[in-house]
């Protein structure tokens, strides 16, 4: 695409305009794309590492074009506003929230200016006293998304689980321990949702350069504390005109036929699981701080989804809140007894019966799938001394073959001769084995070059011994003339000068 066009990923209306003026100030040479050298220069702006912003661009643009499409260039922006709220850069994450209508917060360029469209007051950004942002709702959808994936026992609370993902902050050590004794504000060593949010918006205001305070700043302590800081008093919860069984955490019979009929549109297999959750109670313009405590408050058997008497209770709390109440710390007793369905004529499946009957069913399922593994592992380690046992067998095998070829080299003994070639050849074929195949034709060649050289030496022989056999009969004639003229000249020689002429017939080779 050559021109803004953000037809697949959806932005809420507030946000649209804002990305096409980033997408404008991002192509840098104006040719309607944002190319790698703009997005390298726009992006680094961010202050995000290139470590962490390759990251980004492999998630975005997972096919590695040089351009990035407009919804592509939005998928970056995002992921890098994720990386300066604390959190890894996590495009699934991006399209669960998108999915759950979770405005994304918009990522910080480094002052880059654009027209910011009207925010409505419950969702506006917050500042300190000095004027530095410390966080928004819109960060609050996300670092409680967080808080889910990290409180993995379901007990409200994370402690040392959680210093691992603050690390991939990048922030130095004493600085998240500095953070962690900020946000835990009752020092018992762990942190509940909104203290987790607390360190959150800590995490992302150091990250975007601002100084960590010494206190939790007042504007942060509004956004993640609403209904009033951890240790100030809270107003008393108001009471109903009349006395129970219709006080004020007395589920009554209409509000139970009211929540039944949103309950049965809303379950999956009587239960509704904590993102529908989110979505749903988020509707209803309570502070999502107080919407994760009455989650909490309502999962009586903390399994992370509501059955339709925990549904019941949440939407109590959320009525309580909402007609200015405060929330209860523990769950009152009359939330518990009054959240049967009843006359509302539903029928009870998710009751805490049923629960403990569906997880009796898991842990037999679960047990089934052990025994089941159990055996395969029976059976592979059944395979496995099979193996062992032939190997055994091999081993046993091949220390009597050796043992027997001790006992024949040791039999040479008393032929010390044979005994000493068969160590030479041993030896030799040891050495020459890799090697025979390779040089076979090379010995070959050398063995017709070796038979010509003795029929050539064999003719040398021959002629040899002929030249021999004349040299002998010379010597004789000479011997014999020498004996019968002592007088006369040396051997062979003529005194007159003439050469005596061998005969050419006496030891001829014909």
């Amino acid at each position: 695409r050559h021109a803004w066009d953000n037809s697949m990923n959806t932005l809420p209306a507030s946000q649209v305009q804002v990305y096409a003026q980033l997408w404008e100030l991002a192509d840098e040479d104006k040719d309607g794309q944002v190319g790698q050298n703009d997005a390298l220069s726009f992006f680094s702006k961010s202050g995000l590492t290139q470590e962490t912003l390759g990251l980004i661009w492999n998630q975005a643009n997972p096919q590695l074009s040089p351009v990035l499409t407009a919804d592509q260039f939005v998928y970056c922006c995002q992921l890098i506003s994720m990386a300066q709220n604390g959190a890894a850069p996590d495009i699934n994450h991006i399209h669960g929230l998108v999915a759950q209508g979770v405005e994304i917060p918009l990522a910080n360029f480094g002052g880059v200016a654009v027209t910011q469209p009207t925010v409505v007051a419950n969702s506006s950004l917050l500042s300190s006293g000095s004027g530095q942002v410390w966080g928004s709702t819109e960060n609050l959808h996300i670092w409680l998304a967080h808080f889910a994936e990290q409180d993995t026992d379901r007990d409200g609370f994370v402690s040392g689980e959680a210093l691992p993902f603050f690390m991939m902050s990048g922030l130095p050590q004493t600085t998240l321990a500095s953070i962690w004794t900020l946000s835990d504000v009752n020092a018992d060593g762990k942190l509940d949702a909104q203290e987790f949010c607390a360190a959150m918006a800590l995490i992302a205001g150091v990250n975007e350069g601002k100084q960590l305070p010494t206190s939790l700043p007042a504007s942060l302590i509004q956004l993640v504390w609403p209904a009033g800081f951890p240790g100030q008093s809270a107003p008393a919860p108001a009471e109903a005109s009349s006395g129970s069984p219709t006080g004020l955490w007395v589920i009554t019979d209409a509000e139970k036929a009211t929540d039944t009929a949103t309950f049965q549109q809303s379950n999956i297999g009587g239960f509704i699981e904590g993102q529908a959750a989110v979505a749903l109670f988020g509707q209803s313009g309570v502070p999502v701080t107080d919407l994760a405590h009455v989650y909490t408050l309502a999962d009586v058997d903390g399994d992370g989804r509501l059955s339709q008497n925990e549904f019941f209770i949440a939407m109590k709390l959320i009525r309580a809140r909402l007609a200015g109440n405060s929330l209860p710390s523990v769950l009152p007793n009359e939330l518990k007894t009054s959240s049967s369905p009843g006359v509302a004529g539903v029928s009870a499946g998710g009751t805490i019966v049923s629960v403990l009957e569906r997880r009796v069913a898991e842990l037999e399922a679960k047990v089934t799938s052990l025994d089941s593994a159990n055996a395969n592992l029976q059976v592979q380690l059944n395979s496995v001394k099979s193996e062992r046992d032939t190997a055994l067998l091999g081993k046993q095998d091949a220390e009597a073959r050796a043992a027997q070829a001790q006992a024949q080299v040791a039999a040479l003994g008393s032929q010390q001769q044979q005994q000493n070639q068969a160590l030479a050849q041993v030896n030799e074929l040891a050495q020459q084995l890799q090697a025979a195949q390779a040089k076979m034709q090379e010995m070959q060649a050398y063995n017709t070059q070796l038979e010509a050289q003795l029929q050539q030496q064999a003719q040398q022989l021959k002629t040899a011994q002929f030249q021999a056999e004349q040299l002998n009969h010379q010597a004789a004639q000479a011997q014999a003339q020498a004996n019968a003229n002592p007088f006369g000249p040396p051997a062979g020689g003529n005194p007159f000068g003439g050469a005596v002429q061998p005969n050419p017939f006496v030891g001829s080779m014909f």
